[in-house]
Order: structure tokens, then C-alpha cells, then sequence
């Protein structure tokens, strides 16, 4: 399957599930918490531009720059599509809390 076969089919996946919940033929109370994370995960992906990934962390836009520079903060991820770096929540978590088990933070 190609990349444009498979954008397609993630995409009516995605247009259903979203139908359902719409017209509330999905009830969350038959859910697993892994369930509810997955569909949370799906449709409201959590990414940040380096203004706001600086904001969650609690530092200033500089602060943020200096600790790419120094490989504290990972290297953003790559969107199809998007030129914009962008960081993920998961990585801003295990960035902060390297940040707090730091002496000079």
C-alpha cells in the first residue's frame, strides 16, 4: 500500500470514528482507559511549536534554544507535509522532568 492508499484509509478510519462519536453510536462507557488515550491520541495530537514547547516547560524562549543546543531537548519531529518543528508532549515530559532533577535548574 502506498503513502497516498494509506492517508486515505487512515482517513476514512478517522472520519468514521469521528461519525460515531458525533452521532453517539460510540458509548465511552464501554472504553478502556487505553482505548479513550488511543482516541485521544488520534484525534488531538499533541505537538508544539519551539514558542509554546518553551511555555510548557516553564522557560524562556532563549533558555529553550540554549538546551537544544546542548542536546537536552531532543530534536523535533518531522510532519509530512509540515515545515514547522514541532515537539511532541511525550518528549516535553521527559525533557521537564530532566529539567527538575537537575541541581542548577
Amino acid at each position: 500500500m502506498n503513502k497516498r492508499a494509506l492517508k486515505a484509509f487512515v482517513k476514512k478510519i478517522y472520519d468514521k470514528i469521528n461519525s460515531m462519536i458525533d452521532n453517539e453510536e460510540c458509548d465511552y462507557n464501554e472504553c478502556s482507559k487505553e482505548d479513550i488515550e488511543f482516541y485521544q491520541t488520534l484525534f488531538y495530537p499533541k505537538v508544539y511549536i519551539a514558542e509554546d514547547a518553551a511555555k510548557f516547560l516553564e522557560i524562556s524562549n532563549y533558555k529553550f534554544k540554549l538546551l537544544r543546543k546542548s542536546n537536552i531537548i531532543p530534536n523535533p519531529v518531522k510532519i509530512v507535509g509540515l515545515k514547522q518543528k514541532l515537539w511532541t508532549k511525550k518528549q516535553l515530559i521527559k525533557v521537564k522532568k530532566e529539567l527538575e532533577s537537575m541541581d542548577n535548574f
